[in-house]
C-alpha cells in the first residue's frame, strides 16, 4: 500500500514539474485552453458567428534590467462595447515571452483588461484579439 501512495505521489509530482516547465501562459481570470504547440491562448468559446470587436498587438522594446508592461482595455475610453465571447493572446515570439494576464472582465462581460508583461530584460510582443456579439 505504502509503495502504490509512494508511486502515486511521484506520478504527481512529475506531472507538476512538466507543466511548470512547459511555459504556458495562463491567465487570472477564466478558462485557458493553450493551443497545440504554441503559447497562444484561448479564453472562452469562439463561435463561427462571433465578429471581430478589437485586434491590438502590443510591442515594446526590451530595457536592461526592467520589465516592461501595458495593459490593454476593451472598450476604448467612451466607446459601448459588445457582449465578449472569447479572447485570443497569441504570443509573437517563441522563447522569453512574457506573460498575458485577464486582470477584469472577459468572456460574458462587455469589457476586459489584459495585462501584458515582458520577462525582465527582454521585449515584449503579443496580438490580443477580441470576439464578440
Amino acid at each position: 500500500m505504502a509503495a502504490l501512495v509512494r508511486s502515486s505521489l511521484l506520478l504527481l509530482l512529475a506531472a507538476c514539474l512538466a507543466l511548470a516547465a512547459a511555459d504556458l501562459v495562463v491567465p487570472k481570470v477564466g478558462v485557458a485552453l493553450p493551443t497545440a504547440g504554441t503559447n497562444d491562448v484561448i479564453i472562452g468559446n469562439c463561435r463561427s458567428d462571433d465578429r471581430l470587436l478589437m485586434s491590438q498587438t502590443v510591442r515594446k522594446s526590451s530595457k536592461w534590467f526592467k520589465v516592461r508592461t501595458e495593459v490593454v482595455k476593451y472598450p476604448t475610453w467612451g466607446r459601448n462595447g459588445g457582449l465578449i465571447s472569447c479572447i485570443q493572446l497569441q504570443a509573437l515570439k517563441t522563447a522569453n515571452i512574457g506573460s498575458a494576464n485577464v486582470q477584469s472582465g472577459g468572456p460574458g462581460q462587455s469589457f476586459v483588461e489584459v495585462k501584458v508583461k515582458s520577462d525582465r530584460g527582454h521585449s515584449v510582443a503579443w496580438n490580443v484579439i477580441i470576439y464578440g456579439r
